[in-house]
């Protein structure tokens, strides 16, 4: 035997975290008072602080893996989000969350009091993990993508957050006669109800899967909350390449086909799905406002970084209210000397954005509503 041999005779591998590893490390993001004296009496200050988990709310966690785990591809996804290295943790107040995944941390949060069930927390955090691993299969794009441009970062940010969504109904759908009240969690959104009626009528899971990530692009209610997200995910992106004079920001590219292949976990949900798609005005369209705010961001880019690449692919993006591209747009907008014509032809924000739901409705959708690109 040498002396290699020796000198690591013995010694271990290190084991991956577990399931039982994310539930021991769990704690809990609450709010506390603290008493200061302002000389005119004592007021109580609010300030954020963290615990450990009590064990009635461990307990719901591991009835939440529990659940999970009851469907044949959810303890595949727990072990998978385990083996990375993540950790849970729970939000111990009301807010306009349900959950978030944080890749540059590993760190999941759910916010048990907007659920009304261990369920509907299980189909939130299933969510959520399926975010984790597409930050893992894409490369970490959902934590850093500065070096994609920005049409294709539309275009995956997009994508993440309709399979995901893809993938939850589907879970919901799976759990929903052993689990039903996780039905008051999910039927409020259009994609549950696209899945849920394509396997009623036809049973095919392919079908239903295409279905459901289809109908998250036409609800306009994300369309509003996630583009005003991406620009802003976007915007710090770029002012991130000028500080680090980042020769390569936004200069490369994305297949479509990848896009699709990094944004599912199930196999069977995208089958149906062209990649085609993501570029077609339906998935592939931008208003003016979001045009507006960008092309700011690139002038500070180019005249603050005179290496940095002026992206304008965003521009071949489509205008939700005239179905053109920017681009097109910008084309027909410009003198034509034969005939001295000016097109008045101007993108503007489509009005169906400005209409809301009621007011019951609307808190609902706001609740449900994410806060980052990689959120519920």
């Amino acid at each position: 035997m040498s002396f290699l041999s020796n000198l690591f005779k013995g010694k271990k591998e290190k084991t991956p975290p577990t399931r039982q590893d994310m539930e021991d490390n769990l704690y809990v993001h609450y709010i506390g008072y603290m008493p200061v004296n302002t000389g005119r009496g004592v007021l109580q200050q609010a300030f954020q602080n963290y615990r450990p988990a009590k064990e009635n709310e461990k307990k719901l966690l591991s009835e939440v893996f529990d659940i999970i785990s009851s469907v044949p591809a959810g303890k595949k996804l727990i072990d998978n989000v385990a083996a990375q290295g993540f950790k849970f943790y729970f939000n111990d107040f009301r807010g306009e969350m349900d959950g978030c995944m944080f890749a540059e941390y590993k760190t999941i949060m759910l916010c048990p009091r907007q659920h009304s069930s261990a369920a509907a927390v299980a189909a939130t955090a299933f969510h959520e993990m399926v975010h984790a691993v597409q930050n893992y299969k894409s490369g970490q794009l959902l934590h850093d993508s500065t070096d994609i441009n920005i049409a294709d970062q539309f275009r995956f940010q997009r994508a993440a957050e309709a399979a995901a969504w893809t993938e939850e109904a589907n879970f919901a759908y799976q759990i929903k006669d052993k689990h039903p009240e996780v039905l008051s969690h999910v039927t409020q959104f259009p994609m549950y109800h696209a899945f849920s009626d394509e396997m009623e009528k036809s049973g095919d899971i392919k079908k239903a899967g295409e279905v459901a990530f289809k109908s998250w692009y036409g609800f306009k209610h994300y369309q509003e909350f996630y583009e005003k997200q991406h620009v802003q995910n976007i915007s710090c992106g770029i002012a991130q390449n000028k500080t680090n004079k980042n020769k390569l920001g936004l200069s490369q590219s994305l297949e479509a086909a990848n896009i699709l292949q990094n944004v599912f976990v199930s196999e069977d949900l995208r089958a149906n799905i062209s990649a085609d798609y993501l570029s077609q005005p339906a998935a592939f369209s931008l208003s003016s406002e979001a045009v507006k705010k960008l092309d700011e961001c690139m002038q500070s880019y180019t005249e603050g970084f005179k290496k940095g690449i002026n992206d304008r692919s965003y521009h071949k993006m489509y205008s939700y209210e005239s179905g053109k591209t920017y681009a097109d747009m910008e084309q027909t907008s410009r003198p034509v000397a034969a005939s001295l014509h000016v097109s008045h032809d101007r993108p503007s924000r489509m009005s169906s954005l400005k209409k809301t739901a009621g007011n019951q409705q609307k808190q609902q959708i706001i609740r449900a509503l994410r806060q980052s690109g990689a959120n519920r």
